[in-house]
């Protein structure tokens, strides 16, 4: 019995650890994670189904495999990856260890893992190998990096933009800056981080003074807009700047951070104050020429020379003489010109070598030439030129010449001009061209034109002083007054456009400098054109307000498209200079206007250049008059205004799309962001870190937490380690920690960071992610737990798994398949020869092997083994199947083994013990069957020594009553039919009797029983009972049974008799057979009637012997029926019970075992 109950607990216990484990395998299947568990000898014992979503590899390569792990990480990545494994496979390596490498899955992707690993030793100390848990953290990294490129590119922005940028807190300290806030100030940005902004400006009116009314008004939470102060650079010298001061408030409103511009105006101040010179210039020299006592040193030919006058004049004598004319002043500038040659014009002056050569020859060969007399000479291109000196009171201030010909006699040396040509890379034939076109002129006729030029210069020079000097005086007055006036305008012009560049779109502002040229120059037409980096594409930007409004209903704005496509307007692209069209109708190259283009008469375009590309094109058109340089200088200085004030809003415009995009990562990030200094105090944090550490806002955080170390850390020598590992390398990836959050509970973070340095190496602050993987530390705890249990399981049930690799013929076994065998557990691997010297029936097991490989056909064996370290042998069964590799060829054999020695031990017993008890049952049996024949021996001499006396009884009673014959008295005849019912019914206690004993020795012959059938044939048999009664039967569809049919014909009839009998009192009878299934999935039949019933208080006596609750003077009887029935019924395997209630009827149950046969109620 003890044997029994030891199997049935080992059956149990192996149940329970059969269902643990396949609990143990679920959870790590069904890890999102690819887990992974490679044992001492770098083979894998486990591997999870999730290594194939991730790298496109099954479990079964990695198993057969175990070099595939290497063989995946990316190349950039296997020198991180192999170190690692060298420092953490080992038995001494007991941290946990973690790092983030590449790996390229199957279909050729690549994909981020984070690894984390950590060596796994039973509770005896003893390496088990390593666990590790991979993660994907492909989108991870791509956040990251988009992050991070984000990140760059708005420090790109911020560090590169032309604009110096300063934050600076409420106490009117730095936090940071850019570095052109540095290169404003002369100084690394870094040096300027700390200090007080106040520091920084000059002590004038418009620097320190004036600053600190800007910060008190930040500090009011007021918006600072184009404020003009000076600071002072680092070198001592002053710069100008426009400062733009934006609040930055928390969630009170309170202003926290100002984000201030600085825009460096330096030069514009000092335009102005060059415009303010020039005015004074001018203004001098108008007073030299109208005061008597003014010095004629002081003045230049262009002062006292009235060029347009002259150049009218020479143009109209080139015109009858074709004798041309230069007049040049002694710095080489020339202001009048006509008839010059193309060999000049073209060739000469329009390559920088050569032009040189016409300057030295036009200030140099013509030193020295006495007033009255004039000089020729040949230039040093080759050239004949004439000289004849201006002289003004006795100073010389410029020359008359006549260049560029040639003696009529005289043959020019061609292979000379030919070797110029060559030299400066001019067309060598059209050169020559232009030189056969130079005039030939007689050398008399150029003496009679120089005779004419020296009076000229005679003229210029001795004409009345007074009169030139009142004339010019004049004139210059006009154009000076003139030239204020334009000045002045232009400089209101660009206040009123530096007022409204802070408040406007770039649309106004376009718009408003556009309508500004427009009124300066008297133009009735502008438009605004941006030009891209290829120099070919060209977008429109903006019309002026009068354009729109009357004049042009072209549309077009913002579209892009090829200069080549453009009007005439585009000359000053390719000539990259401004171009005039005072006859816009005779231009031949002119292509037309668009539909709903006003007309054009004329028009002034100008290119804006920065780092030698046109960046904008902004042209003018329909002024009234001729356009001319004044024009220009205004387009062109308006314009260059316009751009500075459009890069800086493109650069503001860039600047906040790189925040908003910044910050909507930021923001929105999963994992936290934070920024810290090394002391440990917050400087950034995200809504995520907060949330991690159990705040609701990050200024909730930042404001809470001062020491990081030792507010958040569980051990603060994590912050010490972290410190350090980032001092060491400049970066930490997967650091793990400890934390608290704000409610006491902990929670594990995964840390990577980095170090922002100074210039001089200084750690600033470290900023970086944190990610919050407490639920997967809690998930590697349940699987560290268990592997435990299954360790544990496996040893407590003596089973054990094993792997034989028939590629590699490496054989694996689990610990407790190395101690069946004999082996010691620490011993990393053992060879297959060495297994088999441990089976004795070794050619059995090969060859079920061998039909495993060929077959594929799994095998369950039970052999005998000889373990190496005993000579005691045990009994394993072994259960085996093939695993196959993609290519469908067998990779893995693997098994499961147990040791079943002591379970042999105590079948055996148990088989011994079998025949003992079945040697005692046959005794027993023998011993009841003589028993029984004497029984039935027995039971036929009753029946027949009884019966005898009783039918003397019986008959000598009939032989009486017919002696008496009719004369017989009233009580003899009582006393007889006494006497003759007696014997009756103990004849009947006798049938009654033996038919009791016989139902419990009769054999059965259990066969098909329809009940229904049965049913209907007792009620047929007991149909004179009942006739003349008022009856309704109720017989349901009974099933199909398996029994003795003698035996249930019993049952039934007993039970039907007996409803008729106890019924027979009511007027109407009510008799329902019928049946239904037990929550046992038994069938059970009953007979209910509405008979006289019985106390429920002695239900248990009513299927005992000779067991009766109702007098026989009530209901005949002799208590024998329903024992009878209760014998049946348990020899059939069922149950019998009863329901009733006195007067209101009774029902019998009786059970039968379902059968195939039945087919259930």
């Amino acid at each position: 019995m003890k044997e029994g109950n030891a199997m049935i607990e080992r059956k149990q216990a192996d149940d329970a650890l059969q269902e643990r484990e396949e609990k143990f395998r679920i959870v790590a299947d069904f890890t999102y994670d690819w887990e992974e568990w490679i044992g001492p000898d770098g083979q894998y014992l486990y591997v999870s189904p999730s290594c194939e979503r991730v790298s496109g590899y099954t479990p079964e390569e990695f198993r057969a495999d175990p070099s595939l792990m290497g063989t995946i990480v990316h190349p950039e990545d296997r020198e991180l990856y192999t170190a690692h494994l060298a420092e953490h496979l080992n038995a001494d390596a007991r941290e946990p260890a973690q790092i983030e490498f590449r790996i390229v899955t199957r279909e050729g992707g690549e994909r981020w893992i984070e690894h984390v690993c950590q060596t796994v030793h039973d509770a005896q100390g003893k390496w088990l190998g390593r666990r590790s848990s991979n993660r994907d953290i492909t989108k991870r990294k791509e956040a990251e990096a988009a992050l991070i490129e984000s990140e760059k590119r708005f420090r790109d922005l911020y560090e590169n933009a032309p604009i110096a940028y300063v934050s600076v807190d409420p106490k009117g300290i730095i936090r940071r800056c850019n570095r052109r806030a540095g290169e404003l100030l002369g100084c690394a940005a870094e040096e300027l981080v700390g200090r007080e902004v106040l520091e920084l400006y000059a002590d004038t009116e418009h620097g320190r003074e004036k600053a600190q009314k800007v910060l008190r008004r930040f500090q009011a939470g007021e918006a600072v807009l184009s404020e003009e102060l000076q600071m002072r650079k680092a070198d001592g010298n002053l710069v100008w700047v426009s400062l733009t001061v934006d609040p930055v408030r928390d969630a009170q409103g309170r202003a926290v951070m100002s984000r201030s511009m600085a825009v460096d105006i330096t030069a514009r101040k000092q335009a102005e104050e060059a415009l303010r010179e020039s005015e004074k210039r001018v203004r001098r020299k108008l007073d030299a020429i109208l005061s008597p006592e003014a010095r004629i040193e002081a003045l230049e030919l262009s002062d006292i020379v009235d060029v347009e006058k002259i150049q009218k004049l020479m143009d109209e004598f080139y015109r009858l003489t074709h004798v041309g004319i230069g007049i040049i002043d002694l710095h080489g500038k020339v202001l009048v010109g006509t008839g010059w040659q193309d060999i000049c014009t073209k060739y000469h002056r329009n390559h920088p070598d050569s032009c040189r050569l016409c300057i030295e020859s036009d200030l140099e060969l013509s030193r020295g030439v006495t007033a009255g007399t004039f000089k020729q000479y040949r230039c040093k291109n080759n050239m004949w030129d004439i000289a004849t000196p201006i002289m003004l009171g006795g100073k010389h201030v410029g020359n008359i010449f006549l260049g560029q010909f040639l003696l009529d006699k005289e043959i020019p040396d061609y292979e000379a001009f030919r070797e110029q040509a060559r030299r400066y890379g001019f067309d060598e034939e059209e050169y020559i061209q232009a030189l056969d076109r130079v005039p030939r002129w007689s050398r008399e006729t150029v003496h009679a034109a120089m005779s004419f030029y020296t009076s000229l210069a005679a003229i210029v020079g001795d004409l009345s002083f007074a009169n030139i000097k009142l004339a010019g005086a004049l004139a210059a007055q006009g154009r000076v007054e003139e030239e204020l006036k334009g000045a002045g305008r232009i400089m209101q012009a660009r206040l009123r456009l530096l007022e409204l560049a802070g408040s406007c779109s770039m649309d106004e502002l376009l718009k408003a400098a556009l309508d500004e040229m427009e009124a300066l120059t008297g133009s009735t037409i502008g438009f605004y054109h941006f030009l891209e980096a290829d120099q070919r594409t060209l977008s429109l930007q903006s019309w002026s307000t009068n354009t729109l409004k009357t004049m042009c209903t072209a549309s077009g704005k913002g579209s892009h498209y090829s200069i080549d496509q453009a009007g005439v307007w585009v000359d000053c692209v390719s000539l990259r200079r401004p171009v005039i069209h005072n006859d816009y109708a005779s231009l031949p190259h002119r292509k037309g206007t668009p539909e709903g283009h006003a007309p054009v008469v004329r028009e002034l375009v100008v290119p804006i250049f920065r780092s030698n590309q046109i960046k904008a094109i902004i042209g003018v058109g329909n002024k009234p008059g001729d356009y001319d340089e004044k024009d220009i200088a205004v387009v062109s200085q308006l314009g260059d205004l316009s751009w500075d004030i459009v890069e800086r809003k493109h650069a503001e415009e860039a600047k906040e799309q790189a925040e908003r995009r910044y910050r909507s990562i930021f923001e929105n990030a999963a994992e936290g962001i934070f920024q810290t200094t090394p002391g440990g105090r917050y400087l950034v944090v995200n809504p995520a870190l907060a949330r991690i550490h159990g705040y609701e806002t990050p200024e909730e955080l930042m404001s809470n937490v001062s020491d990081i170390r030792c507010q958040h850390y569980v051990n603060p020598e994590d912050r010490s380690r972290f410190q350090k590992a980032i001092e060491k390398h400049g970066f930490v990836n997967g650091f793990l920690a400890e934390e608290y959050r704000r409610d006491g509970s902990k929670v594990w973070v995964s840390i990577n960071a980095r170090a922002v340095r100074a210039q001089d190496g200084r750690i600033l602050y470290y900023e970086g992610t944190v990610e919050d993987i407490t639920d997967r530390k809690r998930v590697e705890e349940i699987l560290r737990t268990n592997e435990q249990r299954y360790r544990m399981a496996q040893a407590i049930s003596h089973v054990g798994n094993w792997e034989y690799n028939l590629q590699t013929t490496h054989f694996w076994g689990s610990d407790e398949a190395k101690r069946i065998y004999g082996f010691d557990p620490e011993q990393d691997s053992f060879s297959t020869e060495e297994v088999e010297n441990c089976i004795p029936e070794r050619e059995r097991v090969h060859q079920a092997l061998i039909d495993l490989i060929e077959a594929g056909k799994p095998y369950s064996l039970e052999f005998e083994i000889r373990p190496r370290n005993s000579s005691e042998p045990r009994i394993i069964t072994s259960v085996a199947e093939l695993q196959r590799d993609a290519q469908g060829d067998p990779l893995l054999v693997v098994g499961v083994i147990q040791d079943v020695t002591k379970r042999k031990g105590a079948e055996e017993e148990i088989r011994r013990l079998n025949q003992e008890l079945e040697q005692r049952v046959r005794d027993r049996t023998a011993q009841l069957e003589a028993a029984n024949k004497e029984l039935e021996a027995f039971a036929y001499s009753v029946s027949h020594d009884l019966r005898a006396p009783l039918r003397h009884v019986d008959g000598f009673i009939e032989l009486l009553r017919r002696t008496l014959g009719p004369g017989v008295d009233d009580k003899s005849r009582y006393y007889m039919e006494l006497i003759s019912g007696a014997a009756q019914r103990m004849g009947t206690l006798i049938d009654d009797l033996l038919s009791f004993s016989r139902m419990g020795r009769v054999e059965m012959s259990k066969v098909p029983v329809d009940l229904a059938v049965l049913a209907q044939e007792v009620i047929r048999e007991l149909e004179p009972d009942a006739e003349g009664r008022g009856i309704r039967w109720r017989v349901a569809d009974l099933p199909t049974v398996s029994g003795d049919r003698a035996m249930l014909r019993v049952v039934l009839f007993n039970l039907i008799s007996n409803a008729l009998k106890f019924t027979r009192l009511r007027p109407c009878a009510e008799i329902e057979i019928g049946s239904m299934l037990s929550e046992s999935n038994e069938t059970v039949v009953f007979v209910r009637d509405n008979g006289a019933g019985f106390d429920m208080e002695y239900a248990d006596k009513l299927f005992g012997v000779f067991q009766r609750l109702h007098g026989a003077d009530e209901f005949e009887g002799v208590g024998i029926g329903l024992a009878n029935v209760r014998r049946i019924v348990r020899r059939h395997g069922g149950k019998t019970w009863a329901e009733g209630r006195v007067n209101q009827g009774a029902t019998i149950f009786f059970s039968l075992p379902r059968s195939d046969h039945g087919a259930g109620p």
